[in-house]
């Protein structure tokens, strides 16, 4: 049995999930390197246009146009080809002790049109995010009702479902933490 299909709701009620930022826009800088410390959020980048790397654990991953490289949230070295267009996505996906949700089997480039629901459902999610932070990548400081979060977090829930998915049909599994003793979350 799979136990990320089949979990107590109490046991996804500990799942916490969050939009940190997303963008369909050109990288500004054609390199980025994180090295210093663990990237704390999942990323999700649709190759429009160009070309998106990204480097950890002695592994490199590269996506080119119609790709998605869904990206491991650890310490890692990214590169983007000049003129670089994505679709982007940044996430937090975690369980109460820190454990990432999406992090095993990471990173991994998907074909765009063997999974055409991530684009159906990101689509909106950035519409909704451009409303909110026009110009801005960045979600974070910007300011919103409580109706416009829950707009946000049921359109990332939707295109996490999408996501899970497509993880799925490639082999890749969510980390669970069903059954831990309360006390212990």
């Amino acid at each position: 049995m799979d136990l990320t299909d089949n979990m107590l709701h109490w046991d996804w009620l500990n799942l916490s999930t969050h939009l940190l930022w997303c963008y369909d826009d050109r990288v500004l800088d054609s390199t980025h390197s994180e090295t210093a410390e663990t990237l704390s959020n999942n990323g999700a980048w649709l190759v429009l246009e160009g070309r998106a790397r990204v480097e950890h654990d002695g592994q490199h991953y590269e996506a080119s146009p119609g790709e998605w490289l869904i990206v491991k949230p650890t310490k890692r070295l990214q590169s983007f080809a000049p003129g670089t267009q994505l679709l982007s996505l940044a996430f937090s996906a975690r369980w109460p002790d820190g454990a990432h949700w999406l992090s095993e089997g990471l990173s991994v480039v998907l074909n765009a049109d063997s999974h055409p629901a991530l684009e159906r459902k990101a689509i909106p999610l950035v519409r909704a995010a451009n409303r909110i932070a026009p110009a801005s990548w960045n979600l974070l400081q910007h300011r919103m009702d409580y109706r416009e979060h829950l707009r946000l977090e049921s359109l990332l829930a939707s295109w996490l479902s999408a996501l899970v998915t497509a993880l799925k049909a490639n082999g890749i599994t969510p980390v669970n933490r069903a059954g831990i003793d309360p006390r212990a979350m």
